[in-house]
């Protein structure tokens, strides 16, 4: 009885008791979830911190009274913020087309001959002069030494030294036939002196006269004859160019670096040359590579000489290849109403190859800029993406659209202006909350 009278004495204070030790846990537990806010730094030290972050480019987020909220160990500030990565650079339109052979040649033979050796085959990759194809040489090579042995005769028998000049009258034939002239015309004058006195006959005169004509037309013989011979010298000299052309086209070489594609001959095998020429080989130079696209009639203002084109192939989907505009056709395709234009593009590889199908993106003249921020920093929310801006001192929501990913960057395409602060940790900040600088 005496502890139950004590109890309803004093069961008023009992339950204010019970009543404050509840709701001091409760408010306990409220302020432990809430960021800590330290309220006695002094008005000096407020200012410092807030020209220090000024410094280092960030914007602190607080509550509108001031406060900041440092981070606890193991946590990440959710004030932080950050700037937008603006990326300049030129605008580019894709399309499409395809790569072609710089040269493409069809080796023929430039004699007649008979197939000796071959020494390439599909695929073959072959230097400038590479011996590809052999004929039988041992006809020319006949020809030629007989052409070589009959200049040897001429040039015997006209004594010639071609350390000097060619002169006919120096000839030991021509020299013979100038001394019998010579003499025929001294007794023709004797004759003529004499006949006036009649201490000669004129039939004997006569005669003389005649013999000394045929002299000099004997002497003008003996030029012509030299003379033939020495063109006919030189005739056979110009030959045996020609012969040893014939023998050094026994060899069909390589006309530039490149690849074989087809071989079209094989040992034994006639060949023929001149207008109806065999082809032995079909080589195409494979660096560089031409690219052949197609621009459509709307932009065939902004294509100029010396662009630059960032290409890919469906064989390396992981590499860029580069090249640079080099001709722009003048007429534009009846049938699509396109623009042809060929980029040239270094191949020293040798991984790409003639008549891949090729994707470029023409740099143009105009520049574009690109938008990136951390992907931490945006917030999917079903088919939308927001950003939280710092904007006129608080964290602002703003609706953006995402672009392609880089790394830990995301492509901002619309939303942002790109001068704005970005809210690193947008999950841990609330709509409103005031920001400092």
């Amino acid at each position: 009885m005496r502890w139950y009278s004590l109890y309803v004495r004093y069961r008023r204070w009992v339950l204010v008791a019970c009543f404050s030790l509840i709701g001091g846990a409760i408010l306990f537990l409220t302020l432990r979830n809430l960021p800590a806010r330290d309220l006695t730094k002094a008005a000096g030290e407020g200012s410092s911190s807030s020209a220090a972050a000024e410094r280092s480019g960030k914007a602190n987020l607080g509550y509108a009274n001031g406060g900041n909220s440092p981070e606890r160990p193991g946590q990440t500030d959710p004030y932080r913020t950050t700037g937008v990565e603006v990326v300049e650079h030129f605008k580019t339109l894709r399309v499409t087309g395809s790569l072609a052979a710089d040269e493409l040649s069809n080796v023929a033979s430039n004699v007649n001959g008979i197939v000796v050796e071959v020494r390439v085959d599909r695929g073959s990759v072959v230097r400038r002069g590479d011996v590809m194809v052999q004929l039988d040489p041992t006809d020319p090579q006949n020809k030629l030494s007989e052409g070589m042995a009959l200049v040897e005769e001429l040039k015997a028998k006209l004594s010639l030294d071609e350390s000097k000049p060619f002169v006919a009258e120096e000839l030991p034939e021509v020299k013979l036939a100038k001394a019998a002239w010579d003499l025929a015309i001294s007794r023709r004058k004797r004759a003529e002196d004499l006949l006036p006195q009649k201490a000669i006959s004129l039939d004997d005169c006569e005669q003389i006269r005649a013999e000394s004509e045929i002299a000099e037309q004997r002497y003008q013989q003996a030029i012509l004859q030299v003379k033939q011979t020495y063109q006919s010298y030189k005739t056979n000299v110009a030959k045996l160019a020609a012969m040893r052309k014939a023998v050094a086209d026994t060899t069909i070489a390589a006309p530039f670096d490149g690849v074989v594609v087809e071989k079209h001959v094989a040992l034994g095998e006639q060949v023929t040359g001149g207008f109806i020429a065999s082809k032995v080989v079909t080589v195409v130079k494979t660096s560089p590579l031409r690219i052949s696209l197609t621009v459509p009639q709307q932009h065939i203002a902004r294509i100029k000489p010396g662009q630059k084109a960032i290409f890919q192939v469906d064989s390396f989907p992981e590499k860029k290849f580069a090249g640079e505009i080099r001709y722009i056709s003048p007429s534009v395709t009846s049938d699509t109403r396109s623009l042809v234009v060929e980029a040239i593009t270094p191949n020293a590889e040798g991984i790409l190859r003639p008549g891949l199908f090729v994707t470029a993106e023409l740099e143009l003249p105009e520049q574009h800029k690109q938008f990136f921020v951390p992907a931490a920093a945006v917030e999917k929310m079903g088919e939308s993406a927001r950003v939280f801006v710092v904007r006129e001192g608080g964290a602002r929501e703003q609706v953006v659209a995402l672009g392609k990913r880089k790394n830990d960057l995301i492509e901002i395409t619309a939303g942002l202006q790109g001068n704005e602060r970005i809210v690193c940790n947008p999950a841990q900040v609330r709509e409103g909350a005031q920001a400092r600088k």
